[in-house]
Order: C-alpha cells, then structure tokens, then sequence
C-alpha cells in the first residue's frame, strides 16, 4: 500500500488483504473478488465519516506469478457536487415558475381586497338585496381575497427560502477564534436555551483554537445544527447540547454539535443531507443541504453519527 491508501483507510502498513477487515469487510470482498478490470462501489462508514470508496482491480502474471494491482478512490466528494447541482438546478427552476404563478395572484388578490373595502354602500331600490345582505356579501368576499393575499404571500416567502438555496455567497476567508464563534452562536441562541432550560457546554481544546472560514457563513451552520439539536432533545428529561472542537491527528480542525437526544435511525440519517427532506411539521428541508453546501464551499464536510440508544444522542461533525 502507498501513503495515499493507508492515509485513506487511515491504517499503518498491511501484510495482507485480510488485515483490511478491521476497516471494511465490503473492502476485502472486492479486492478479492473482483476480475480484471471490473469496478465495484464499496461504502465504509466510520464513526466521524463516510467514504463512497471505487475500487478497480487490475490481474496480471509476472514471471509466471498471479499478481493484482488495485486501486481505490474515495469519489464521496464528488457524488455529493453532483448531487447538489442537480437540486440547485431543480430549485431553480421550481422557484421560477412558482413564482411566476403566484406572484399574479398576490399582486390580484391585494387589488381586489382594496376595491371591497371602497366599494359604494348598496341601493335597496327595485327589488336589489337588502344593505345587510350585500354588506355580508361583501364581508364574505374580503375575507376570502384575504387568505387568497395572506397564502400567496407565505408561498412566495416559502420560495425566497428555498432561493437562498442556489445563491449562497462566496466565501470570505478570515481567521476565527472558535471560543468567539461558539461564544456568539450561544448568545444568539439564548432565549431558545433558556425557554428549553438546556445545558449547552463549550469544549475547545486547546482554548485559542482558530479556524480560517467565513464567520457568517460557518455561523449560520452552527445555528441551524444548533436549533436541529434544541429540537431533538425538547422532550429530554435533562436536555444538554455539547459544542466542542479539536484538532484531529492530521491537525486540522474539528467542530462538532452533539445533543443527548432520541438519536436518528438508520434510514433517515441516509436521507437527512437531501434538498427538501424534513421530519419536522415546519421545517423547509433545506437547512442541513444549506449547510453541508457551505462547507463545500469551505473545502471542508458535513457529516452525522448518531444512534436510537438515549445514551448515545446525536453528532454533526464539521471538519475543515
């Protein structure tokens, strides 16, 4: 194995293909099982990552001797590039033409509202309704030209937010201490911690870590795991979200949200990173494919560990 597979597999020199089990049974089932030239899709989950591993096997003889000369490639990245520029394409033109339905209505629905509270009082002469019917009539049709006007407006409000989805700023690079980012997304926050009476605890090891990011931009992610963790742990017995960060043993850095809630189960955790998936009766899904798409954006990723054991609770790791 060369550097660049064990740094990938993050395992020291092997002697055998076996030796690899400890990283992925899937893993050695290809490498020994694949023929010459084919490719096989190998996924290994690990407890901070996800790899989506491609594997092509090359067998030749040498001197009379069977060799194999297998390559493997960790294309997680660019599965998941191509996967976001399908949605923002998709979003785009959704928004669009949503927008171009709805906007006529609202503007329509707002004219006519005015034109019913200007209209003239009613004439009872020859036969027409009485003043009080036409008033109620009238009453009746205001008040539905004002639900037309108020759902038009949300509807255009619910496609400004999925907007933001396909226009986020380029980064601005500055350097960040980690204590100020969390310290400032805790006082941010501070009505929702105390409402829910939560243990929000800061860990940075060492103290004057930094990273360089957007601070805006890593903030706004912060906060949306944040308030995905206030949410999760709402009906915890002693609710507690933990912000820590740390340089990991390539000493790059580390953020991490966990929460000692009900975890996410297997199916769900495979789905929670797709555009416009939500468990939640209000959520927009965009906010964890938002975020995962800023630390894109930041050369970094966005990844969950998380179990059904109550002990075990819930982790979102931003590594950069």
């Amino acid at each position: 194995m060369n550097t660049a597979a064990r740094r990938l597999l993050r395992t020291g020199p092997v002697r055998n293909v076996e030796a690899l089990s400890r990283v992925s049974p899937s893993l050695v089932e290809a490498l020994c099982t694949l023929k010459s030239g084919e490719q096989s899709m190998v996924r290994v989950a690990e407890d901070d990552r996800v790899l989506q591993l491609s594997v092509h096997v090359s067998r030749f003889r040498l001197r009379d001797e069977a060799h194999a000369l297998a390559s493997i490639q960790d294309l997680r990245n660019e599965l998941e590039e191509k996967e976001m520029e399908a949605w923002q394409r998709l979003t785009r033109v959704l928004t669009h033409e949503i927008m171009n339905s709805v906007a006529p209505i609202s503007s329509l629905a707002s004219t006519a509202r005015r034109l019913l509270s200007q209209a003239p009082a009613p004439n009872d002469a020859d036969g027409t309704p009485a003043p009080h019917e036409l008033s109620e009539i009238a009453s009746d049709a205001q008040e539905a030209v004002q639900t037309i006007e108020r759902r038009s407006k949300g509807l255009i409000s619910l496609v400004d937010s999925y907007r933001s989805f396909t226009k986020i700023p380029h980064p601005t690079f500055t350097i960040i201490r980690v204590e100020e980012l969390f310290g400032g997304v805790r006082q941010l926050l501070r009505v929702q911690i105390s409402e829910h009476a939560l243990d929000l605890h800061i860990d940075i090891p060492p103290p004057d870590l930094q990273i360089t990011a957007d601070p805006e931009l890593i903030e706004q992610v912060l906060i949306n795991l944040v308030l995905n963790a206030i949410h999760a742990v709402q009906d915890q017995p002693a609710p507690r979200i933990e912000l820590r960060a740390h340089l990991d043993r390539r000493s790059q850095p580390v953020l991490a949200v966990t929460d000692n809630g009900p975890g996410i189960p297997p199916d769900v955790q495979e789905r929670i990173f797709v555009s416009f998936f939500t468990t939640k009766e209000d959520g927009s899904g965009i906010g964890l494919s938002l975020s995962r798409q800023i630390m894109r954006l930041h050369g970094g990723t966005l990844a969950v560990r998380s179990s059904v054991d109550a002990s075990s609770g819930t982790t979102f790791t931003l590594r950069f």
